[in-house]
């Protein structure tokens, strides 16, 4: 099972990239074209605009990209985030995207 494999712990090396853009607070957002996410399944999940995930000195990052101006961005990859996708999910959901090119909202 998908779950058992890959994990907030357990993230595959091949989805690490360097820290790079901006860290966004309002983490589902564009800051620059404020560009409303009318392609994602939930517009708190940005699953779709994942480009990897990274360390810092300041916890794990997920970093993603909008679609609208090509603006990158990072936020905190975090266990607790409800109502939002948790952590763990948002790594398998992640996993499941590239490996199928499709993934279920919990």
């Amino acid at each position: 099972m998908t779950e058992d494999i890959v994990s907030k712990l357990n993230i595959p090396k091949e989805y690490m990239i360097p820290l790079q853009g901006k860290m966004n607070k309002g983490v589902f957002s564009c800051f620059e074209c404020r560009h409303e996410p009318t392609h994602r399944k939930s517009k708190f999940n940005v699953v779709e605009d994942i480009l990897g995930f990274a360390n810092s000195n300041i916890g794990q990052m997920v970093v993603w990209q909008c679609k609208g101006c090509g603006e990158i961005y990072f936020f905190h990859l975090r266990e607790n985030d409800k109502p939002y996708i948790k952590a763990h999910d948002i790594v398998v959901k992640y996993h499941e995207y590239k490996e199928t090119g499709k993934w279920e909202f919990r």
